[in-house]
């Protein structure tokens, strides 16, 4: 093995190489066998190739070491943020490419000046609190600081810590970077924030206003709502609204808010054809703005320029208020003390704003009508129920008059069927008996012929059934079985008579003396058992039928019953056929004459079940 160690190494080296080794050789040599000095010599080439291969990791160690120092100084003078290296006394020692060009100087001409120069007089207290911090403990210190350079300031961050130098003596290393655009862009969007904060505070605004037009039922103080939120939204010194009085082609002024009194005199009615902003909103139906009403060319010269001066508008804007018909209803305007022209942020969040005011107005106007048509109907309706009030009554009276008339009718039949029967009784019926009696007589005259005995026999026939028919005329005309012994005797004697039409009647009365009974009473319940009994005879297709009598407390309750088909009191009701007809005029007669002595009737039927008639009559009224 053989290694020239003279090709990779400088000629110092060897030389003291050699004579270190001519020492030891002289000093072991003498006492060592050949064999032993050749593994010496051995083991000392092997130590020398080791040293050779250190020191060739050492040269490459330095070469790295260099390398890296250059790459080092490129990335520190091409590093795009400035760094210092400042003494103990704040003094530049070092700075980069990056730091020439934030302080506008050459390093070579600053090398050894205070950095407390470059630092604006009211930072420089800060500058030298973070330069004791930093040689005080360890770490990394930030603080922000504004430098003046060539007299333009900028916003700086520092950001450093402290080191030591080769001697071991303190230095402190910082970096500056720029926040001048940083803090311009913090400006902005706080300005943003701040712009945004303003918008949803605006909207809030317009919000809680939706909200209160929905429960708030006092229009004024919707206006008043209204007007204070044009205000703020349009960030205006004044603002009033008007209503369209489309009648009279004019705008009525509703409110104001930043006007005195003068305003309401000189602009409480504005016609289409005045030189104002409202005026010419309303004829061309969009929204005016007048930036200034002393450079405007419909204003100028007119006198409506002072009115404007009198009351102090300087700007105004005017936009029209539509319906969701897209009827205009009315205006609203925001005015300015000084010149302005609102930005199109203001106007878009007063459109919203606008839509409500119309809606405001239009509900206004919708609940005045609606008001006015309910004053016309109440009063409609009061004339119409004083109408009906008075027809009414007069119905309620011809009732009355009708129920007189009828229960009068009853009784003068009842006085007209008695006389009727008293006339056959005296007259007719005793002259029926006064003829048989005679022919009895002459039946008693010996030798008559045959044939006057036969023509004698059919005369007294024909007499027999004439007096027997008027018997029973003088019956049907006036019962002697009511004037003489009561109701429940002539009901008795009705039910015996009923037999003829097929139609068996149980009669159901208590058995203890019948009550007292005023005359027409008695009649009207007895006429009306007997028109229901004949009833069901034509209708109830049955041959039974049940009349119940009850007396409890002065007052008489009469049931007539039958098990027959039953039938529909409402087709009955409204039936025209002749039968159902003349029914219901005897039924419709009998509820009127027992309504009329105070009392009532009432029917009850289901279709095949029969039917159930009940009267109900006090027995003695406050009349008798």
């Amino acid at each position: 093995m053989s290694y020239d160690a003279r090709e990779s190494h400088p000629p110092e080296f060897r030389h003291r190489a050699e004579e270190q080794l001519s020492k030891i050789i002289a000093k072991t040599v003498p006492s060592l066998a050949s064999k032993h000095l050749k593994a010496l010599v051995d083991e000392l080439q092997v130590h020398q190739i080791e040293l050779l291969l250190q020191n060739q990791e050492l040269d490459r160690t330095r070469q790295e070491a260099e390398e890296r120092r250059d790459r080092y100084r490129d990335l520190f003078e091409s590093a795009p943020v400035a760094y210092f290296t400042l003494d103990k006394q704040g003094r530049i020692q070092e700075m980069n490419g990056a730091a020439e060009m934030l302080l506008g100087v050459d390093r070579k001409t600053v090398t050894a000046d205070p950095f407390a120069v470059f630092v604006t007089e009211d930072d420089v207290p800060r500058f030298t609190l973070a330069c004791r911090a930093m040689l005080k403990s360890p770490g990394h210190h930030e603080c922000d600081l504004t430098l003046n350079v060539g007299g333009v300031t900028k916003t700086m961050r520092l950001d450093g810590c402290a080191t030591t130098t080769d001697d071991g003596g303190p230095q402190l290393r910082f970096a500056l970077i720029d926040q001048t655009s940083h803090k311009h862009d913090e400006d902005l969007h706080r300005e943003s924030e701040a712009r945004l904060q303003t918008e949803l505070t605006d909207i809030r605004l317009l919000q809680s206003i939706s909200a209160q037009l929905i429960q708030e039922e006092n229009v004024d103080v919707l206006y008043e709502r209204i007007l204070d939120a044009a205000i703020d939204l349009m960030q205006s010194d004044m603002a009033s609204m008007q209503m369209l009085d489309e009648g009279q082609g004019t705008l009525r002024l509703l409110g104001w808010r930043g006007f005195d009194m003068l305003f309401a005199q000189v602009f409480g009615t504005c016609r289409t054809d005045r030189p104002t902003s409202c005026s010419k909103a309303m004829r061309t139906g969009r929204r005016v703005i007048v930036p200034d009403v002393e450079t405007c060319d419909f204003i100028v010269g007119t006198p409506a320029l002072e009115d404007h001066r009198k009351t102090g508008i300087r700007a105004v804007q005017s936009t029209p208020l539509f319906s969701r018909s897209g009827r205009m209803v009315g205006m609203i305007s925001t005015h300015w003390r000084t010149v302005h022209c609102p930005s199109e942020r203001d106007l878009r969040l007063f459109d919203v704003l606008v839509r409500q005011a119309a809606d405001l107005i239009d509900r206004k106007q919708v609940m005045d009508a609606l008001r006015e048509s309910e004053a016309r109907f109440r009063g409609l309706n009061d004339e119409l129920e004083q109408r009906v009030v008075e027809r009414t009554q007069e119905l309620m009276e011809s009732q009355e008059r009708l129920r007189a008339l009828a229960a009068e009718f009853n009784l003068t039949e009842h006085r007209e069927r008695t006389r009727l029967a008293t006339e056959l009784h005296d007259h007719l019926a005793q002259m029926l008996i006064y003829g048989r009696m005679k022919l009895a007589q002459v039946k008693q005259i010996p030798d008559l012929i045959p044939r006057c005995t036969e023509l004698i026999k059919e005369t007294d026939d024909v007499l027999t059934r004439s007096l027997h028919y008027t018997q029973t005329l003088i019956a049907d005309l006036s019962p002697p079985e009511l004037r003489e012994f009561g109701l429940v005797a002539a009901l008795r004697w009705l039910a015996a008579q009923m037999q003829k039409y097929e139609l068996t009647v149980h009669i159901e009365a208590p058995a203890s003396p019948e009550p007292s009974m005023a005359e027409d009473r008695a009649v009207l319940l007895f006429q009306s058992v007997r028109e229901l009994l004949i009833n069901i005879t034509k209708h109830a297709q049955t041959d039974q039928a049940t009349v119940t009598v009850r007396c409890h407390k002065g007052i008489l309750r009469l049931e007539v019953q039958d098990q027959g088909c039953g039938f529909d009191l409402l087709y009955a009701a409204t039936s025209m056929s002749a039968d159902t007809t003349s029914s219901r005029f005897g039924l419709f007669s009998i509820r009127e004459r027992m309504k009329a002595l105070g009392g009532s009737f009432d029917m009850e039927s289901v279709g095949g079940k029969g039917t159930t008639a009940t009267l109900i009559l006090p027995l003695v009224t406050h009349k008798d």
